[in-house]
């Protein structure tokens, strides 16, 4: 089942349904790399749009993602569709190592 996301009450709901009624400003997901919430203007990057903003493998992004947990989406509709923000991944790449093995320090 697709997600789309409500123009007029501005929630995640499942494909052709919402709270609010209004069918007609259903807005589909994935059109963009990124969306941005009508309310607040916010970019949101879904898992594979994340990992590519990151310069990372897909799959080492979903390590961390699911197996590591040093990142968190800010929303995840029923563990299909995570989405972050740009912040939060500003954050996780600053806290990331960089590649490679780490170099010896000489000892003097």
């Amino acid at each position: 089942m697709k997600t789309q996301l409500c123009v007029t009450c501005n929630e995640l709901v499942p494909e052709g349904c919402c709270t609010c009624g209004d069918k007609q400003e259903l807005k589909p997901l994935g059109t963009d790399p990124t969306f941005s919430c009508p309310a607040c203007g916010q970019a949101f990057y879904k898992t594979a749009d994340a990992a590519s903003y990151l310069e990372i493998h897909l799959s080492t992004f979903k390590y961390h993602f699911h197996a590591a947990h040093n990142v968190r989406p800010l929303v995840d509709v029923d563990r299909r569709l995570a989405l972050f923000t740009k912040q939060q991944l500003d954050e996780f790449k600053a806290d990331r190592r960089p590649r490679g093995r780490p170099r010896k320090e000489q000892v003097k």
